[in-house]
């Protein structure tokens, strides 16, 4: 972890990352617990690179973190960015296994096939879902609640590199 909020940590970081991008031709940069910094700090360090390479893209781990007096760079704050936050609503929808079963409510499989239908629309918000009951329902008043404003906002995935594999 890195201490953004910090003005020279935080300079450091988007030198680093203009350098790399011009020296090294880099186009896509993945941040760890990219929530430790703030929504305007990854704006603006996306904007500097993109003075380089305007096709560069961002994404990152966008988990809540504990206060820390500024506005976090997680999934909510982020979305509308287009720089993107990995969705853990559809990674859970699969990976709870709760999808095959019917041991902790009779609806849970089919809630956890409507999760997994928004995670692929997008997490999309403002997306309206036929949900398995036939009642036509957005996102965002889904539990856990969809945040993308644009399909840019959001990297699914199932596994990454601090996730179980799956044969």
């Amino acid at each position: 972890d890195t201490a953004l909020e910090h003005k020279m940590m935080d300079k450091f970081m988007k030198e680093s990352l203009k350098l790399w991008s011009e020296q090294y031709g880099i186009d896509a940069f993945r941040f760890d617990i990219m929530s430790h910094g703030s929504k305007q700090q990854m704006l603006e360090a996306l904007a500097a690179v993109q003075t380089i390479d305007e096709d560069v893209h961002f994404y990152g781990e966008g988990w809540d973190r504990a206060d820390r007096g500024f506005e976090q760079a997680n999934q909510f704050n982020m979305a509308s960015t287009e720089i993107g936050t990995f969705n853990d609503r559809l990674r859970d929808a699969v990976r709870s296994a709760q999808l095959f079963s019917d041991k902790e409510s009779e609806d849970g499989p089919f809630i956890q096939q409507d999760l997994i239908k928004l995670g692929l629309a997008g997490s999309l918000a403002d997306y309206v879902l036929k949900n398995y009951k036939g009642t036509a329902v957005a996102g965002s008043s889904f539990s856990p609640a969809m945040y993308a404003k644009d399909p840019a906002d959001v990297i699914n995935y199932v596994s990454k590199h601090d996730n179980e594999s799956l044969w």
